[in-house]
C-alpha cells in the first residue's frame, strides 16, 4: 500500500523537517518560480519585435499585458483549485498543473504575434494553481515548531528559479541576434526568436513533474485524532465557512495586497532597467537585466539559507511580515537614484548588488505573511484559504503590470516633473507600503502559531490506520 505523508507531528517532536515530502515540492517551486521569471527578462524586446509600434520608453504598455495576462488566467482557477486539492488531494492537482505549464510554455516559445503570446500564457496561469496547492501541502506536514522554516524553504524556491530564469532567459533570448555565429542567420530560432528559453524552460518543467510523480506522496487530508485532543470550540470553528472568519479574510487580505505591491516592482524594475539613461534609467540589454536579476536571487538564497530562520523564532512570525515591509520603503526610494551612477559601471554594481541585499531581506521577511494566511484556518481548509489568497493575489498581479506598465510609460514620456516623472511607480509602492504596515496591526497576534495544536498522542497515518 502507498505510504503516505503524516498529516500531523506531536508537539514535543524536533524542529526537523519531513525532507523526504519538502525536497521534491521545492524542486516543484523551483520549476515554477523558472517559468514565471523566464521571461520578465526579455519581455520589452518581445513586444518590440512583435509591435511595429513601440520604442523603449514605450514598450511597457504591451509589456505589461503580456506579464499580467497570466494571473488573469491563474485568478480564474486558483480558489478551485484550492478547493479540489482539498476534496482529491494535493499531489493530483501539483501534477496536473506543472503538466498544463509545460505544455503552454512549448507553445509559447512558438510566438510569433502578441496575440498567440497573451493566449498562452493565459492558458498558462489557467491549467496551474500549484502554488497554492504547495502551501497547503505544506500547512498538512509541519507543526508549529518548523512551519516558518518550511514556508522559508518555499520561498528560496522561488528565489532560486527566479534567478536562474530571469538570467537564462535574458541571456537566450533571441539568440540569433546575440550569438549570430553559433546560430546563423536564418534558422528556426531566428523565425522565433523566444523559442530557445521556453525550451529550457520546458525542460526544466519535465524534470519537475518527474521528480514530483515519483517522489511526491500524498498527505492525508483529513485530521484524525482520537476524542478530545482538540477543543471544542476548534472543531466547531474549522466547520465555519472561511468567508465568516474575520482573521482569515484579513490574512488573505495582507497577502493579496502584498502581491499587488510587488508586482508593480517585478515589473517596474526591468522596464527602468531597459529605458533610456536620460529618461532615468540604465538602458539595459536582456543579458544585462539577467545579470540583476540573478544577482537579485543570489542575495534571496543567501538571505534565506542563512539566518531568516532565526527572524521569525525570535520577533514572531507577524513582526517579521511587518520588518520586511519596513525595509522595503527604502529600496524603493533609492532604486531610482540608481541612474546617477550609470557613467560608472563598477560603483553602478556596487549600487545594484547593496540594493539588491536590502530589497531580499525585506522580501524575505514581508512574504511570512504566507504562514499567517494558513494560521488562519484548521487544517480541513488549508488548501481553501491558499486558493483564496492566490485568486487574490492572481488578480492584483494581472492589474499590476497592466496598471504598472501603461503607467510607467506614461511616467517617462509625459514631461512632468518629480514626483510624476520616472519616480512615480517608486514613490506608489512606498505610499503602498506604509499602508500595508499600518494594515497589519488589524491582524490578531494568534496567527504566530497554527490553528490547531496538537496534544501528546501517537503519530498516526491513514496506512497504519488501513493495516
Amino acid at each position: 500500500m502507498e505510504e503516505e505523508t503524516p498529516l500531523i507531528k506531536k508537539e514535543e517532536e524536533d524542529v526537523s523537517l519531513p525532507w523526504k515530502q519538502v525536497i521534491p515540492l521545492v524542486l516543484l517551486q523551483i520549476c515554477e518560480s523558472f517559468n514565471n521569471s523566464s521571461i520578465f527578462a526579455y519581455v520589452p524586446f518581445l513586444v518590440l519585435d512583435f509591435s511595429q509600434d513601440s520604442s523603449r520608453d514605450t514598450a511597457g504598455t504591451w509589456a505589461g499585458f503580456v506579464s499580467s495576462v497570466v494571473y488573469m488566467g491563474a485568478f480564474c482557477s486558483s480558489y478551485a483549485w484550492g478547493k479540489i486539492s482539498d476534496r482529491y488531494g494535493k499531489r493530483p492537482c501539483l501534477l496536473a498543473g506543472t503538466l498544463g505549464t509545460f505544455i503552454c510554455c512549448v507553445l509559447f516559445g512558438f510566438s510569433s504575434s502578441l496575440p498567440w503570446a497573451i493566449t498562452t500564457r493565459f492558458m498558462a496561469g489557467l491549467l496551474n494553481g500549484n502554488l497554492g496547492v504547495a502551501k497547503a501541502y505544506l500547512g498538512l506536514i509541519t507543526n508549529s515548531r518548523n512551519q516558518a522554516r518550511a514556508f522559508g524553504l518555499i520561498s528560496v524556491a522561488w528565489g532560486c528559479g527566479a534567478m536562474l530564469g530571469s538570467s537564462i532567459g535574458g541571456l537566450t533570448a533571441r539568440p540569433a541576434v546575440t550569438w549570430p555565429d553559433t546560430f546563423g542567420p536564418d534558422n528556426l530560432f531566428t523565425k522565433f526568436p523566444y523559442l530557445l528559453p521556453n525550451l529550457i524552460t520546458a525542460f526544466v518543467l519535465g524534470s519537475g513533474f518527474t521528480c514530483a510523480y515519483f517522489f511526491l506522496p500524498e498527505p492525508t487530508n483529513i485530521v484524525t485524532l482520537e476524542s478530545g485532543d482538540l477543543k471544542e470550540e476548534e472543531e466547531e470553528e474549522e466547520l465555519i465557512s472561511i468567508w465568516k472568519q474575520p482573521q482569515a479574510l484579513l490574512a488573505c487580505g495582507a497577502y493579496i495586497q502584498l502581491g499587488f505591491i510587488f508586482i508593480l516592482f517585478e515589473e517596474t524594475l526591468p522596464l527602468w532597467l531597459t529605458s533610456t539613461v536620460s529618461s532615468g534609467g540604465l538602458d539595459f540589454t536582456p543579458p544585462q537585466i539577467g545579470l540583476v536579476m540573478m544577482q537579485l536571487g543570489a542575495w534571496f538564497l543567501f538571505v534565506q539559507l542563512a539566518f531568516y530562520r532565526y527572524i521569525p523564532e525570535t520577533i514572531g512570525v507577524l513582526n517579521t511580515h511587518r520588518f520586511g515591509m519596513l525595509l522595503m520603503i527604502p529600496v524603493v526610494l533609492v532604486t531610482p537614484l540608481v541612474n546617477r551612477l550609470a557613467g560608472d559601471e563598477v560603483w553602478l554594481w556596487v549600487g545594484l548588488c547593496s540594493l539588491g541585499f536590502v530589497q531580499a531581506l525585506g522580501d524575505a521577511c514581508s512574504f511570512s505573511v504566507m504562514v499567517l494566511v494558513s494560521n488562519s484556518v484548521g487544517p480541513r481548509q488549508f488548501g481553501e484559504a491558499n486558493g483564496l489568497g492566490q485568486t487574490g493575489v492572481a488578480l492584483v498581479r494581472a492589474m499590476g503590470p497592466a496598471i504598472g506598465g501603461p503607467l510607467f510609460a506614461w511616467s517617462l514620456t509625459n514631461g512632468m516633473s518629480f514626483p510624476f516623472n520616472n519616480w512615480l511607480l517608486f514613490c506608489v509602492q512606498a505610499i503602498l507600503l506604509l499602508w500595508l504596515v499600518g494594515y497589519s496591526f488589524f491582524l490578531s497576534p494568534s496567527l504566530n502559531a497554527p490553528k490547531v495544536v496538537t496534544k501528546d498522542i501517537p503519530l498516526q497515518t491513514k496506512t497504519e490506520k488501513d493495516d
